[in-house]
């Protein structure tokens, strides 16, 4: 299948989208349920046109769904379209479910914020303190496996703890702890390994257990070897052309980045976030506040969640990002909106969700020959992709 780089294809010249009024005047407004679900039907279906594969969508307005659905193709080769069960890898939006699970352990006096990582790991950590803190909030300094060239060249090969962690032991900080903000996939693999020492538990049956307790019957923990019903294909872009996406072992993204989901789930998951069934009150707010480093500056990210704004309107959000698949998991405080997007293809997820926001809160948007730039421009800003390494 070849493709240019722009698609040049829209399912109407000039579409515009507009729910009159938007949500924004009151939390309590209810939506037009069929304007709405209308809305981002027609703006998944763009997506379509231009070059997403596949996409699972999910919108809350409170604990209600306007729509959750799939759209596009799960596997290309068996032409298996996707649905609302449809499971997809969703990388660093794995994040906020082991920042989650740390709080756990936290409010159960297992560990405590500002204990010393080396309490619960072996880790080599010089002359500095690192603790679950700097881990939660991406300023331990501490390298990130996944910005090392010999461990990306080698991603496909199931590894130990002790033989990824061999990566980065003796690789330098790359500045003191809490002196600065990197995203770092090694804090939130080290975050696993704490969880699993603390709990007696393997990582995966943490997951298991968490999504059995929240009926998230769509989430697990990535397995190449195993099973998992009604699986999508990922697929990337490779000199002009589609193809498979490249394989990864999941031991390597682990806590940092390897869970699977669908649209709907996540969802689940950000209503009981935000509804205290997960961890309390108190716990969820110290995970959107956003961190202080030593300078005095704050961050715009808090314990596995993002924080922003869009045209004016907060978002606590997270992306992520993994070979062929991309999401975003975004929630709008002021106006009780939850919005979930996971594509198995180049198409941003991101971008998407974005645009879904901006019409749900009464912006028109134009729906007209789509462009890779334009995507790459609207982007909201936070992390991405679980292998990259982002500054804020």
């Amino acid at each position: 299948m070849k493709w240019n780089r722009i698609a040049r294809t829209s399912i109407r010249a000039g579409l515009a989208i507009l729910v009159a009024g938007g949500i924004h005047a009151s939390a309590s407004e209810r939506l037009d349920r069929e304007a709405a679900q209308t809305a981002i039907r027609d703006l998944a279906e763009a997506a379509l046109a231009d070059r997403a594969i596949g996409l699972s969508v999910a919108v809350a307005y409170g604990d209600e769904f306007v729509l959750n659905d799939g759209f596009g193709l799960a596997n290309i080769e068996h032409d298996v379209a996707v649905d609302a069960d449809t499971t997809f890898r969703i990388g660093s939006i794995t994040k906020q479910v082991t920042a989650a699970m740390a709080m756990r352990l936290v409010e159960s006096g297992e560990i405590g914020l500002d204990d010393p990582i080396t309490k619960f790991v072996s880790y080599p950590v010089g002359s500095y303190e690192v603790t679950v803190r700097h881990l939660l909030t991406h300023t331990s300094g501490i390298k990130s496996y996944t910005g090392i060239d010999s461990v990306m060249s080698t991603i496909a090969l199931d590894r130990s703890h002790d033989e990824l962690l061999a990566f980065v032991r003796e690789e330098p900080f790359d500045f003191a702890p809490n002196d600065a903000y990197l995203y770092n996939n090694t804090g939130y693999y080290l975050l696993g390994m704490i969880l699993e020492n603390v709990t007696g538990k393997a990582y995966d049956e943490l997951v298991a257990d968490l999504a059995s307790e929240l009926k998230l019957e769509r989430t697990t923990n990535g397995s190449n070897a195993r099973i998992i019903a009604n699986r999508a294909q990922g697929y990337e872009m490779q000199g002009g052309e589609l193809v498979n996406a490249r394989l990864i072992a999941m031991t390597q993204p682990f806590a940092a980045g390897a869970m699977l989901s669908s649209a709907g789930d996540l969802v689940r998951w950000q209503r009981a976030l935000i509804g205290g069934d997960v961890v309390s009150d108190a716990s969820y707010a110290a995970m959107i506040t956003p961190h202080v480093l030593n300078d005095g500056s704050a961050t715009t990210y808090g314990f596995g969640l993002g924080l922003g704004e869009d045209q004016g309107d907060t978002v606590v959000q997270h992306g992520g990002g993994i070979f062929g698949f991309n999401s975003m998991l975004s929630y709008y405080p002021d106006t009780d909106v939850s919005i979930s997007v996971i594509s198995n293809g180049p198409y941003s997820a991101g971008l998407l969700a974005q645009q879904i926001g901006r019409v749900l809160h009464g912006t028109t948007i134009e729906i007209d020959d789509l462009t890779v730039e334009a995507q790459e421009g609207a982007r909201l800003s936070g992390p991405i992709a679980w292998w990259q390494v982002i500054s804020s």
